[in-house]
């Protein structure tokens, strides 16, 4: 019977140059992708932190129409602000805060605006269109995951057939950005390396916020009639639950990723022995010389005192 693994070899030669590039090159994929992520979450957050009544952009809107504000005078007069307000310096200045107060609020706040693209939408469609936008971007991070772990495989197999996967190994290890995987000479920092799998559960976590808010506005605020929102209301609903779906999908195939890298640097580990070459389950055993003479020296013993009995 032919063995298994090596039928799965695609080449004779291993080219480390060729295999670097092309896992790199899923890697940066999916780097992108998640930059793109984390630039749309923000976007959205923002939106929907701006819209909220306890935000800075509705109080300055309140302190503008508020006449018995007397921060003005701080404005007005900084080296004296218990001096008497000139009634026509006050109002001219309360009509041009106003005024610009409201224009900003109305545009960049009322109304979205999508970078790039150059159009606008009402705020209150952010949840709708935005949780759409977060679940498109989370589909394309899937693949991208998907297709980083198939390269992933397909190397690292190819250069333990070849001998080479210390070699190679490192040689990808060094292009890494969000996957932190051991290296030789260096402590790995745990937490940095949990890090990014925290991305893929950040979408699911503000859109969750979102979605509570919008539902207290209707429920506790009532500031809309539950009429004229429900579509929004049901699409939000619709998006949460996929986006929570996919947020998972995703988490679960950065841990996938991290997990193969664990998994090959054990085997690296398991080659620290310069005389024996340990089986998976023995790496952390038995991963080191030191470890291997001691369990040899004390089987040694264990045989001559065996012998002395007979």
């Amino acid at each position: 019977m032919s063995n298994s693994r090596d039928d799965c070899v695609l080449n004779t030669t291993f080219d480390i140059n060729y295999y670097v590039e092309g896992s790199n090159d899923a890697a940066t994929r999916t780097r992108f992708v998640t930059l793109v992520l984390v630039v749309a979450c923000v976007l959205i957050s923002i939106g929907w932190y701006n819209s909220m009544r306890w935000s800075w952009a509705r109080d300055r809107i309140r302190n503008a129409y508020n006449i018995t504000d007397e921060s003005i005078l701080k404005v007005l007069y900084p080296n004296n602000p218990s001096a008497t307000l000139d009634p026509n310096v006050a109002e001219s200045y309360r009509s041009h805060l106003q005024a610009a107060t409201m224009t900003a609020y109305i545009d960049n706040i009322r109304f979205v605006k999508i970078p790039f693209f150059g159009i606008a939408f009402d705020v209150n469609d952010l949840g709708f269109i935005g949780g759409f936008g977060i679940m498109t971007v989370l589909v394309l991070m899937r693949y991208s995951l998907s297709r980083e772990i198939k390269n992933l495989n397909v190397s690292f197999r190819e250069a333990e057939h070849h001998k080479q996967l210390c070699a190679f190994y490192h040689a990808l290890a060094m292009r890494q950005l969000f996957t932190v995987p051991h290296m030789k000479g260096e402590k790995r920092n745990r937490k940095l390396a949990k890090l990014p799998e925290l991305v893929s559960i950040m979408p699911a976590f503000l859109f969750t916020l979102g979605v509570l808010y919008d539902c207290y506005s209707i429920f506790g605020l009532r500031i809309y009639e539950l009429e004229r929102v429900t579509f929004t209301l049901c699409a939000e609903g619709v998006w949460w639950i996929l986006i929570c779906f996919l947020s998972f999908k995703c988490w679960e195939r950065k841990r996938h990723i991290n997990g193969i890298w664990d998994k090959y640097w054990r085997r690296i580990e398991g080659m620290k022995s310069s005389v024996v070459l340990l089986d998976e389950e023995m790496i952390d055993e038995f991963g080191t010389d030191e470890a291997v003479n001691k369990a040899l020296r004390s089987l040694r013993a264990k045989s001559a005192e065996s012998q002395v009995t007979v």
